[in-house]
């Protein structure tokens, strides 16, 4: 199933370009001028990211991640496009217990607490295409460049990872300028050491809302 879901996603990258082309043609075609204008929004949304790696389960015990993201987005509603950019955040924890050693490395009974945190840092910026279903619903298609920073103070690790995403959702235009939607994307990144490769890859469930804060008619 996950392998299913993840063809999906990569394969809604080229309809997104591909749609490219019927947005213009939709406005060449269109017979009334419409009304019009700028916007910049702030978003905000919260949901799961999936872990794969299995080094990753294993150390930090986790199979998923809560995550957080917060940004802009910046278009034209007389367009079928909008430009964002995000800034987000997860963390992974895990505790455990140490046996100590005596100086000639023989355990001694003693008992410790340790534990490991991972924090990622991610950006993200990219376009999103809106498709309209009904006056108020829309299915939204997105990709988007991104770069992560993952950092473990407590293994004195931290590794920079570029990659990108993509992903469909659906978007409710509510009341007093503000967008409420949900997300599936598939997010993509690797990095390499001398020692291990990390997958950073998988699915991430988002949900939302954006909200108007700048308009130019």
């Amino acid at each position: 199933m996950d392998y299913l879901l993840k063809k999906i996603l990569i394969l809604s990258f080229p309809v997104l370009l591909f749609s490219t082309a019927k947005a213009q043609e939709k406005q060449l075609l269109a017979q009334k001028p419409q009304y019009s204008y700028g916007f910049l929004n702030i978003s905000a949304d919260f949901g799961i990211h999936e872990i794969n790696d299995h080094y990753l389960k294993s150390t930090y015990n986790a199979r998923n991640a809560f995550q957080w993201n917060i940004g802009f987005e910046l278009g034209d509603t007389g367009s079928d496009f909008f430009a964002f950019l995000k800034y987000g955040r997860y963390s992974m924890n895990t505790d455990f217990e140490v046996e100590g050693m005596d100086s000639l490395g023989i355990p001694n009974g003693n008992i410790s607490d340790s534990s490991y945190a991972l924090n990622r840092n991610r950006i993200a910026f990219g376009l999103s295409r809106v498709e309209k279903i009904s006056k108020k619903s829309f299915i939204t298609l997105s990709s988007a460049l991104i770069y992560n920073n993952y950092k473990d103070n407590s293994r004195a690790l931290e590794l920079a990872s570029p990659g990108f995403l993509v992903g469909i959702g659906y978007l409710f235009r509510g009341i007093d300028q503000v967008n409420y939607f949900v997300k599936l994307n598939y997010e993509y990144g690797k990095t390499r050491t001398s020692k291990f490769t990390t997958d950073w890859s998988g699915l991430n469930l988002e949900t939302g809302f954006s909200i108007l804060i700048s308009k130019a008619e």
